[in-house]
């Protein structure tokens, strides 16, 4: 991997870290950012949870999540600073999750074609290792959107 390969991967990590909502709220930490794919660790939040008494997170923050770390896939097979957008989305609900369980959500592109990426993925229980989601996205390169080199400026040359 050369030089502007290693800047452009830094530059996704940031813009996925501090750039987007989800990370703030979510609190959750990039383990892997590379053109192999991404990987994602969520830790547990009450106020994420499903119910008072079920406990496991919401299948909204879930979706998030995975569609979160399939964007990021699809942008480092891409080596591209170009916005991105969602254009499709499946989502397939294997099983809840434990109830005060951490997750782990890993995700790969598999094919780019003009500015169309596709991604798959998968979210599993940390704890246990039970899978608990599976999805696939489809991903438009280019879109009207914050770009890294905006967005670099914005926090400070990070």
């Amino acid at each position: 991997m050369n030089a502007a390969q290693i800047d452009f991967l830094a530059d996704v990590k940031v813009f996925f870290e501090k750039g987007l909502g989800p990370a703030k709220d979510f609190a959750y930490e990039i383990v892997k950012c590379d053109s192999d794919g991404a990987i994602i660790d969520m830790p547990y939040n009450a106020d994420f949870a499903t119910s008072n008494e079920d406990k496991s997170m919401h299948g909204a923050v879930m979706t998030t999540l995975i569609d979160t770390c399939l964007g990021m896939a699809a942008l480092t097979k891409s080596e591209s600073t170009r916005p991105i957008a969602t254009v499709d989305l499946r989502v397939d609900f294997l099983q809840p999750g434990a109830a005060l369980n951490d997750v782990r959500c890993q995700c790969h592109s598999y094919h780019i074609r003009n500015d169309i990426a596709y991604a798959e993925g998968s979210i599993t229980d940390k704890t246990n290792g039970n899978l608990l989601i599976k999805a696939m996205g489809t991903f438009m390169l280019g879109t009207k959107g914050p770009d890294f080199s905006q967005l670099k400026a914005k926090l400070g040359g990070v």
